[in-house]
């Protein structure tokens, strides 16, 4: 905190960990789990180092929570088609911006 600042800085957990998991989607993305690093997490998240710790324990849960999340999203995505109640090629296309 600078002298001249009125307030004290604030953590906001669910934002930091909103950022370390976006960073880490990133990061697993266009190096794999391997070329990864917790440290280039960190910096992409503007956060310091041990904080993908304190969130995931290690890489391994870090690289879990993206999986979870993206499997999440896409699960949505899927129910959104509503192809339960619908013709399947029609809802494809429809999805896909095509006309039949």
């Amino acid at each position: 905190m600078a002298l001249d600042d009125p307030k004290p800085r604030t953590r906001d957990r669910t934002r930091t960990r909103e950022q370390i998991l976006e960073a880490a989607r990133h990061e697993f993305a266009a190096n794999g789990f391997e070329g990864a690093t917790t440290d280039d997490i960190a910096r992409r998240a503007n956060v310091s180092k041990r904080m993908p710790y304190h969130y995931f324990n290690n890489k391994d849960g870090l690289f879990q929570a993206v999986l979870e999340r993206t499997y999440a999203e896409i699960r949505d995505a899927e129910k959104a088609l509503e192809l339960t109640s619908r013709d399947p090629m029609e809802a494809m296309a429809e999805s896909r911006g095509l006309q039949l």
